[in-house]
């Protein structure tokens, strides 16, 4: 499970239900800089959150559906069991679900999922239901031809003509080529293919260059840990400064505990591994220290 929670900042239209102070937060814990603008709803509107930036807007369940477990770490998916329990998600109201192209069978799993909603639920079902993907490429030249192409393979699989919100990720800032991926990306939505366009794990100082070149991108959703939140007030003076809307992505390294409760240690020492290995590569200053938690988080495990 990945659950989201979705910050508000100054001068954003925003609709949310107010929420008591968490005696949990510490001072390094984020915290919008000015209140955030609330409306009395429904019950069901209580949940959900509207995500805007200019005129581009997507209202989502405030807890977000994860796929990555479909990824194939976590053993075989059973394709049928996995539509199901998706549907009972999306009849509890719990109707947002967060994938990507890389997540293994997710983006087909939603596919068939959205058929299943449209042959044996109520319109009113199928109106609350947001299929969220993401778009990892390879630091190549983004040509527009290259971003289109692969914007129409996720459509293809979701088996939808306009993705909800398209979740635009980097690997290696020491090339600008994201600039031209995220332009063809705001292109495509101009054309009716994408609904909203976001990023995924964006640190401060290209989050600020994305929005001074114009581009409208709704939200950021960051990787947090429960070790680690020193890069996340940064982000959120960017944020606030630009009128943004991002995503904390919690985690608590429930997947390193469902390895060793489950005993699957295997999967352990490979999230172990995948860790250690992308130390060296050229990420953000962010994910280095996330990844350097999660490592220390496994060898804590490994000494209980």
């Amino acid at each position: 499970m990945a659950a989201s929670l979705h910050h508000a900042v100054p001068k954003l239209t925003i609709t949310t239900a107010a929420r008591p102070e968490s005696r949990w937060l510490s001072f390094n814990s984020v915290r919008c800089c000015a209140p955030t603008t609330t409306t009395t709803t429904t019950d069901a509107g209580a949940h959900r959150i509207t995500v805007k930036n200019g005129n581009d807007s997507l209202d989502i369940c405030r807890v977000l559906n994860g796929m990555w477990q479909t990824s194939g770490g976590w053993g075989r998916i059973d394709r049928d069991d996995a539509v199901e329990a998706m549907l009972r998600y999306a009849d509890a109201g719990l109707s947002t679900f967060d994938m990507a192209d890389h997540y293994g069978p997710a983006e087909d799993l939603y596919g068939i999922f959205i058929n299943r909603l449209r042959r044996e639920r109520p319109p009113e079902v199928l109106d609350r239901v947001r299929g969220l993907t993401k778009w990892v490429p390879p630091p190549v030249k983004m040509t527009g031809s290259y971003v289109r192409q692969n914007i129409d393979i996720s459509r293809k699989r979701m088996d939808v003509s306009s993705l909800d919100m398209l979740q635009f990720h980097w690997w290696d800032y020491s090339n600008p080529g994201y600039l031209d991926a995220l332009k063809h990306l705001n292109d495509l939505k101009e054309e009716g293919k994408i609904k909203t366009v976001a990023l995924t794990n964006f640190d401060t100082e290209r989050l600020q260059i994305i929005l001074e070149n114009g581009i409208p991108v709704v939200s950021n959703q960051v990787l947090s840990n429960n070790f680690l939140f020193l890069s996340l007030p940064s982000l959120n003076v960017a944020c606030s400064s630009c009128k943004l809307v991002y995503c904390d992505s919690i985690r608590c390294n429930i997947h390193l505990w469902t390895c060793v409760l489950n005993k699957k240690w295997q999967s352990f020492v490979s999230l172990l591994e995948l860790n250690l290995s992308r130390l060296f590569v050229p990420l953000s200053l962010h994910a280095h220290r996330n990844m350097i938690a999660q490592i220390i988080f496994c060898i804590s495990l490994l000494a209980c």
